[in-house]
């Protein structure tokens, strides 16, 4: 089984808390992470990792949704932008 990283956020203290835990999938990491936030209304945030790589956060700790990628000029039209001395 997989080894996910858990970091706590509280109200208590500045420091996160820090958790291992062996579950088998990700689905399962986060039910454990939902556990951890209703353990104690000091929690008000888990990021949880796995291998050190960031997979989510809830409470306190989540992030933003990603831009939706917006379309780029292509290199060339930007180096032909750069290039013109009329800018």
């Amino acid at each position: 089984m997989p080894a996910f990283e858990f970091y706590i956020a509280s109200r208590l203290t500045p420091a996160l808390g820090f958790r291992v835990v062996l579950v088998k999938d990700k689905a399962r990491a986060r039910e454990v992470a939902e556990n951890i936030l209703r353990e104690s209304p000091a929690y008000i945030g888990v990021e949880v990792r796995q291998a050190s790589k960031f997979l989510f956060a809830l409470g306190s700790l989540a992030r933003p949704a990603p831009p939706a990628h917006a379309p780029q000029a292509p290199v060339s039209a930007t180096l032909e932008r750069l290039a013109d001395p009329g800018i």
